[in-house]
């Protein structure tokens, strides 16, 4: 049987796994990912994969409890909308294929307290 070692790809590290808020607080996912040689890719550079489909970043509830959009710094925004919970999943796409992922749980229910808990998440994925 051959073994196939495909050079390192990269990292994606989110900074929290859950967070809470009501409706209308604010939260901004905190994301660094890095290239190959471990080096941190730009708010640009990340906002770039997002365009060229390589990053992919998605709402489990599609908008239903939580606005979700992009900043200039590469992060996402998290507005929360109406009660309920939904995962914030970010996704590596190669040859159209996710690679690697990771996300954060968000919890909105009315009155809640806003917090989180900052737990590093990181996920490496392999150049194929």
């Amino acid at each position: 049987m051959d073994v196939v070692v495909y050079p390192k790809g990269g990292s994606i590290t989110l900074d929290t796994v859950n967070y809470r808020m009501a409706p209308g607080d604010i939260y901004d996912i905190g994301v660094t990912i890095t290239d190959g040689a471990g080096q941190a890719l730009s708010g640009e550079q990340v906002q770039e994969m997002v365009r060229n489909g390589s990053l992919r970043v998605t709402d489990s509830r599609t908008g239903s409890v939580v606005n979700l959009s992009q900043l200039a710094t590469g992060n996402f925004r998290v507005t929360g909308r109406t009660p309920g919970t939904c995962r914030i999943t970010y996704e590596v796409i190669q040859n159209g294929e996710a690679v690697t992922h990771a996300s954060v749980k968000v919890d909105v229910a009315a009155g809640m307290t806003q917090g989180g808990v900052a737990t590093r998440d990181t996920s490496w994925w392999a150049q194929k």
